[in-house]
This record gives structure tokens, C-alpha cells and sequence, in this order.
């Protein structure tokens, strides 16, 4: 049995979590919470550890669609009103003119 005051004082992300809780159920390890009332060595505790793991999937997912929407080289830059301004040598934003 593995108890712990906080769940989150266990891992340091709630995938990291996840999968350390995986590993310990595989091997018919309890864990017990004692702040978050979550014990997996109940059938609430095992649905509630699911909803945890689905979570952790969302966020992961969402991460990655962020980091894959900013373009590679940082944002593109942008003018005053925060339009984007389009690439060229004659762009207020990119520095002065070369032409």
C-alpha cells in the first residue's frame, strides 16, 4: 500500500502521476490519497484514477496542438494594432528599409 498526502506531491505532472499509478495496480500495489479522499483499491477510486488518466491525455494533446501551431522560428511578428504584418524589406516591424 502507498499512501501519500497530496497526489500531486507524487509526480511532477498528472501524466507522470498516471503512469506511476498504472505501474503500481499492475503489480497489485493500493495507493491511498489522504487530502483528495481518492483510494484506488476502491471501485470510485478506480473510475476517479480513469477520469485522471483521461485528463492527462487531453492536456497532453492540447500541448501539443499548441507548440505545433507556433511556427518554428517564434511568432511572427506583428504590428502595433496586432495585425500580422506580412514578411518584406519595407516593414515597419522587421527594422528599416533596404530598398
Amino acid at each position: 500500500m502507498i499512501l501519500v498526502w497530496k497526489l500531486d506531491r507524487w509526480g511532477r505532472s498528472l501524466g507522470d502521476v498516471m503512469t506511476r499509478l498504472q505501474e503500481r495496480t499492475t503489480l497489485g500495489v493500493g495507493f491511498v490519497s489522504l487530502t483528495e479522499a481518492l483510494a484506488l483499491t476502491t471501485p470510485a477510486g478506480r473510475a476517479f484514477a480513469s477520469f485522471l488518466g483521461a485528463f492527462a491525455a487531453f492536456a497532453h494533446d492540447v500541448i501539443r496542438e499548441a507548440q505545433r501551431a507556433v511556427p518554428r522560428g517564434g511568432v511572427a511578428p506583428q504590428a502595433p494594432n496586432g495585425a500580422r504584418v506580412p514578411p518584406g524589406p519595407c516593414c515597419p516591424v522587421a527594422g528599416p528599409c533596404t530598398s
